[in-house]
């Protein structure tokens, strides 16, 4: 609601993915990839693996060299897009491997109500 031309607004939701310096997903959520080799069923033992891009810079822009990482020097590949609000992951594999891909959200349940 606009209080001072008495109209109702349309909503605005901003989003737009940023990527930290490593190159993973840092904004509209956090992307962390693990190794899924020896994980018991709570994932607690479950290890980083090493990350790396073309482009290391902190920055909110895709562009084709920023917007793809490697994981475990090219185990997997992952390509992000995103348009209309919505951010599409491409994950290719390279080799056989057990890998998590974990997506933390800022919003916790209790708050979408």
């Amino acid at each position: 609601w606009n209080h001072s031309i008495q109209e109702i607004d349309e909503p605005f939701i901003a989003h737009k993915t940023c990527r930290n310096k490593v190159g993973l997903v840092g904004h509209p959520f956090k992307e962390y990839w693990l190794s899924a080799d020896g994980v018991n069923d709570a994932g607690k033992t479950a290890k980083a693996v090493h990350v790396t891009s073309n482009d290391a810079t902190k920055t909110c822009k895709l562009t084709s060299e920023n917007r793809v990482v490697e994981i475990d020097h090219g185990a997997l590949r992952r390509k992000i897009y995103d348009h209309d609000g919505v951010s599409d992951l491409i994950i290719e594999s390279e080799r056989e491997g057990g890998y998590l891909l974990r997506l933390e959200t800022p919003v916790a349940a209790n708050e979408l109500f």
